[in-house]
Formats: structure tokens, C-alpha cells, sequence
């Protein structure tokens, strides 16, 4: 219900509990007609980045607090987006989707302390990565979400979509996923020399630093410095 009530928030509605209940019943019906009729789509800059992240030999994990993603992660069809795309990764197969591109998925799980901004749903990511939270980043369009991953220790990507503009989260540029998509992408063929002695997560620190919009826990006393793509 944390979906329902935040949503209900961003418009300015009170949510009692009687007409969050309403509110979700009724977009989990919405949900289940889009799902069904194939009408649900994934931004195409999300997906060039999971594949440039994926080619940067990186392991992934999906980490949604809606019980739908599933579903709608193994609609999204990445070796035709490749083919369209002109896009070559060797990890690419014919019917291979979204959903199987990742390493773990603990999307739409109920939680013992609630969904985000509590950071357990990043922290149970990370562990079934077997990677330490510090050494992980995450992507988040919601400022729940950057604010559950900060408090997970994680570095994090806060994306606004369509031009939203909110307090906490400033808007970032619509170039960001393709700026990021290449500075991973150079960094795969660093991967690809190192060989496989070590699948851990790239931090900012011994990869070259990050782009500005990227938010990193900062240890006290200490300004951490960006040296990522501009």
C-alpha cells in the first residue's frame, strides 16, 4: 500500500486507509489491462544503459516495490530493442528479456519494515548480489527511492522524468542515461583485459569518478570529487 499512498500524497489527496485500498484495487485493474494487452513499454535509454551495464560485465539486480515489475520486466523483449537498435552483446540470445538480465530481482517483496524509503529492499539487493551496499549504485526516478538507497550507503542516479521538478530532487538532463551508457562502456573494455579474477561492483572511487548528478555518501570531513563523463 506505500505505492498507493505516496501516489495519493503527490496529488494532494488524504489517504485514509479506506481510500488507499480503493485507490490500489483500482490501478492494479488498470495495471492488469495494460499488462495484458502488451500495452506497457520501458524507456529506450533505460534499456541502452542495463545493457551497457551488463556489457560492463556488472552484475544487476531489479529492486522495485511494485509487485507488477515482474511482469512487466519479461514483456520487454531486449533482443529485438538490440536488433532496432543495432546494438551487438555477446549476452544478447533470441528471446532473452528484461527480466532475465538480471542477477537477482526482489521486486514487489513485502518487507518487514515497509517499502521505501527504508532502505532493506537495497540492502536485500546487494546481498543477493554478494556485494557489499557500498560498492553498489542504484537508479532511482522517485525520491523515495534515492533517499531509501542513500540511507543503504549506495551511490545512487536520481532521474526526473518528463521535465518533473520537486525540492529533493533537482531535474537531470535528458542526455544523462546516454552520457552514462558511454563512460560504462569504456570502462567495459578495462572489464574485459582484467578478465573474470574479480565480478564485483565498480565503485566511483577506483573507476574514474561519476557525473555530477551522481549522490554519494560523503564521509565527514571529506569532499568527494567527480571525475566522470560531462
Amino acid at each position: 500500500m506505500s505505492g498507493a499512498r505516496a501516489a495519493l500524497s503527490y496529488f494532494g489527496v488524504p489517504a485514509t486507509d479506506a481510500r488507499t485500498e480503493e485507490y490500489a484495487r483500482r490501478k492494479q485493474r488498470v495495471m492488469d489491462e495494460l499488462l495484458r494487452a502488451g500495452e506497457l513499454t520501458a524507456y529506450p535509454d533505460a534499456l541502452r544503459f542495463v545493457l551497457a551495464v551488463r556489457g560492463a560485465e556488472t552484475p544487476i539486480a531489479a529492486a522495485s516495490s511494485s509487485k507488477n515489475a515482474a511482469r512487466l520486466l519479461g514483456q520487454i523483449r531486449l533482443d529485438a530493442f538490440a536488433d532496432r537498435e543495432g546494438l551487438r552483446y555477446d549476452f544478447v540470445r533470441p528471446g532473452i528479456t528484461l527480466l532475465d538480465i538480471f542477477d537477482a530481482d526482489v521486486s514487489g517483496r513485502d518487507f518487514a519494515h515497509g517499502g521505501k524509503p527504508h532502505p532493506e529492499i537495497f540492502l536485500t539487493a546487494a546481498r543477493e548480489l554478494g556485494v557489499p551496499a557500498d560498492r553498489c549504485f542504484a537508479v532511482e526516478d522517485a525520491v523515495s527511492g534515492v533517499q531509501a538507497a542513500k540511507a543503504a550507503d549506495m551511490a545512487v542516479i536520481g532521474l526526473a522524468r518528463a521535465a518533473r521538478r520537486t525540492p529533493s530532487l533537482p531535474p537531470t538532463p535528458t542526455s544523462l542515461s546516454r552520457r552514462w551508457t558511454k563512460w560504462i562502456s569504456q570502462r567495459s573494455r578495462r572489464a574485459a583485459w582484467r578478465g573474470r579474477r574479480s565480478r564485483r561492483t565498480p565503485s566511483v572511487d577506483d573507476r574514474g569518478g561519476a557525473p555530477n548528478s551522481l549522490e554519494r555518501p560523503r564521509p565527514r570531513n571529506e569532499r568527494a570529487k567527480s571525475a566522470g563523463p560531462r
